[in-house]
């Protein structure tokens, strides 16, 4: 983790932006616990908006950022939802992840892709298992073997989450 900020030298000439990389906990993503690799995205999403504060706070730059953008040149944006593929059972066609073929024609076609055979049952055990654990961390008094606590689920529909 711990990105570098590329394009500081062209926004912000001759100034220094504060190093906090080494503030970044480094995480396996097979062997660290879901709750360690939340605390580095968190830490890195820190350090990430105090670098976007830092350079919004030069006052010729906050002009640039703020900025409008005349993006007429690239055309009304219409996006027509296309129906896509079913299989007998009902579910978006999926593809073995042995056939790229397929799955690179479909994803061209269709902006996305289900790719069956990617995780192993215990991958997906443990995947199921950190996505309750998580719930259980950011919801106060949530239990995922009590239904009546239920009721405190996060709702994280706008984001594309459950």
């Amino acid at each position: 983790m711990g990105s570098s900020w590329s394009a500081q030298e062209e926004v912000l000439p001759g100034k220094t932006m504060p190093d906090f990389s080494n503030a970044i906990p480094v995480v396996d993503r097979l062997a660290s616990t879901l709750a360690e690799k939340e605390a580095a995205f968190e830490m890195e999403f820190f350090v990430e908006t105090c670098r976007l504060k830092e350079l919004a706070a030069d006052g010729s730059t906050l002009a640039r950022l703020l900025r409008r953008e005349d993006n007429t040149a690239f055309g009304p944006c219409r996006h027509e939802p296309c129906a896509l593929p079913l299989d007998d059972e009902g579910f978006v066609m999926s593809f073995p992840v042995e056939d790229a073929a397929g799955i690179k024609a479909f994803f061209d076609c269709y902006g996305l892709v289900v790719v069956s055979g990617v995780l192993t049952d215990e991958a997906c055990a443990r995947s199921a298992d950190e996505v309750w654990a998580h719930v259980e961390r950011q919801c106060q008094g949530f239990d995922r073997s009590d239904h009546s606590t239920w009721h405190r689920w996060p709702s994280l529909a706008r984001l594309g989450i459950l």
